[in-house]
């Protein structure tokens, strides 16, 4: 496990944003702004479709295009703005942005620096750090982000596991009643 802090015992949903023609030719999209295609479009509203009304009482994402796009949906549907934030973007991925080799992720997530990359620590703790102001505020949140910021938040939900999120997927976080140490969570 790494030393990624764990997350506040709060219950929150998870939003990964829709498919992307980048996703679909397997390339690592990272900080590149890259939009949702129509299947991610249609994807997400799918998703969000089965939010449930009255829950939710922010939306918080990425400020990169496709999760605004993602979120917009999520707002439609839910009467909430839309709030950005800069600390939940994707990884930098350096030079692997664009390609499709992702040989190198495993070696990434275990800590070794590559090419240019954000370490994946200070990653992780960029993105603990803006999934807990998310749960500090009042309310449940929804977050929408990306495949590998799941992998940070992960971490801090205290599982060793790197997770493929498919695009378009709805969680849901809750705290363990009886287990300080655990989490469920739900795909919605």
């Amino acid at each position: 496990m790494s030393d990624v802090a764990l997350l506040p015992r709060e219950p929150f949903f998870y939003l990964r944003h829709g498919q992307t023609d980048w996703n679909v030719e397997g390339r690592c999209q990272g900080q590149t702004d890259i939009p949702m295609n129509a299947a991610g479009e249609v994807e997400v509203a799918a998703s969000v479709a089965r939010l449930p009304m009255g829950e939710i009482a922010r939306i918080i994402a990425s400020p990169l295009t496709r999760t605004q796009q993602s979120a917009r949906h999520a707002s439609d549907r839910l009467g909430l703005p839309v709030e950005l934030d800069d600390d939940l973007k994707e990884a930098f991925w350096g030079d692997a942005e664009g390609k499709a080799d992702t040989s190198w992720r495993p070696a990434w997530c275990a800590g070794k620096t590559l090419f240019g990359a954000e370490p994946f620590s200070d990653f992780a703790h960029r993105m603990v750090r803006g999934v807990t102001r998310a749960l500090a505020q009042e309310g449940t949140p929804l977050i929408v982000g990306h495949g590998g910021a799941y992998w940070a938040i992960e971490q801090a939900l205290g599982r060793d596991g790197f997770s493929h999120l498919p695009n378009g997927t709805l969680l849901k976080h809750t705290p363990h009643e009886k287990d300080p140490a655990l989490w469920r969570v739900t795909f919605i």
